[in-house]
């Protein structure tokens, strides 16, 4: 008796099964539920529709600011090879400078040494800044000590050569 009860409520739900599906189908042919279904989709439609529209301005507005950037960096490019080649420039002219400077300062003073104005120079010297240069009497003086005084002659025994000056 159970088992013939089982089977009759197994083909009750079967049946009941099948008309559940019949009624999701007529359902789904309602017009009201595919109205419902119809707004649904067109809400969901809508907000991504907008959604799409914000990515696509933002994607615009970075492809401009990317172009943007592009011309920047190519006008600092220039910019930097034309700073670099006016530092190049200002580098060899002062090398160049620095060249002649010493050229002229060797120059004067061979010019000095070869007529004897050594001592008029260091004069003239003291007289446009006398903090900076020394009194040109006080070396004279001390030069000429220098010359007065013979140079002494150190000996000092080391054990391996003996006597040595």
């Amino acid at each position: 008796v159970k088992v013939e009860k089982y089977r009759e409520l197994e083909k009750k739900y079967e049946i009941a099964l099948e008309q559940n599906e019949k009624l999701k189908m007529s359902n789904a042919f309602n017009p009201v539920y595919q109205n419902s279904l119809r707004q649904d989709l067109e809400k969901k439609y809508e907000s991504l529709s907008q959604s799409f529209n914000l990515k696509n301005k933002l994607n615009e507005h970075l492809t401009e600011r990317v172009n943007e950037l592009k011309k920047e960096n190519k006008q600092l490019k220039q910019e930097y090879k034309e700073a670099k080649t006016l530092i190049e420039h200002y580098k060899n002219l002062y090398f160049d400078t620095k060249q002649r400077f010493n050229d002229f300062q060797k120059d004067v003073k061979s010019f000095i040494e070869e007529r004897d104005l050594t001592q008029g120079f260091r004069e003239f010297l003291y007289k446009l800044r006398p903090e900076r240069y020394k009194n040109p009497n006080q070396i004279q003086e001390q030069s000429k000590a220098r010359q007065i005084e013979p140079k002494r002659v150190v000996r000092r025994f080391t054990p391996s050569k003996g006597m040595e000056r």
